[in-house]
């Protein structure tokens, strides 16, 4: 899957504009183990997708979250079909 990318503008104040590109990339975890770099994440939670969007409060993070569940859904579902066809 292609990166999810979130592209917005934001005033910092005193005339600072910023344009920000964020890329958002789908993985799969082999552990629930977390490493987080301290200075970047205050915490981290694992999450179902329902308890992960009702925790969202910018429509623009659920938009993110609603097309990485759409390519999992996608990729699940082909991943079965795959495995049926090899029977």
């Amino acid at each position: 899957m292609p990166p999810i990318l979130e592209e917005y503008t934001f005033d910092w104040g005193e005339g600072k504009i910023f344009h920000k590109i964020v890329q958002y990339c789908v993985g799969f975890a082999s552990s629930d183990a977390v490493k987080i770099q301290e200075e970047e994440i205050k915490a981290y939670k694992w999450a179902s997708y329902d308890e992960a969007f009702a925790a969202l409060t910018y429509d623009n993070n659920k938009e993110v979250l609603k097309q990485a569940k759409a390519y999992l859904d996608e990729y699940e579902s082909k991943k079965i079909t795959i495995s049926l066809k090899n029977w």
